[in-house]
C-alpha cells in the first residue's frame, strides 16, 4: 500500500474537508495516520481492508 492509498482509504471514511492529514507512518501492514480534527488529533491504523477508529 502506498501513502496516496492509504490516504484515499481514509477520506473514503473521513471526506470532510475539516480534517487535517499531520503525518503518516509507515507499518507493517498499512500506515498509521495523525489527523488533525475540530475536537483535537486523532490516530488511525489504515490497510487496504479497513481504516480504524481513533486511538
Amino acid at each position: 500500500m502506498t501513502k496516496q492509498e492509504a490516504v484515499n482509504q481514509f477520506r473514503r471514511v473521513y471526506p470532510e474537508d475539516f480534517i487535517t492529514i499531520l503525518n503518516l507512518v509507515k507499518l507493517k501492514n498499512g500506515y498509521l495516520i495523525r489527523a488533525d480534527f475540530p475536537d483535537g488529533e486523532f490516530y488511525f491504523i489504515v490497510n487496504r481492508n479497513y481504516v480504524s477508529n481513533s486511538l
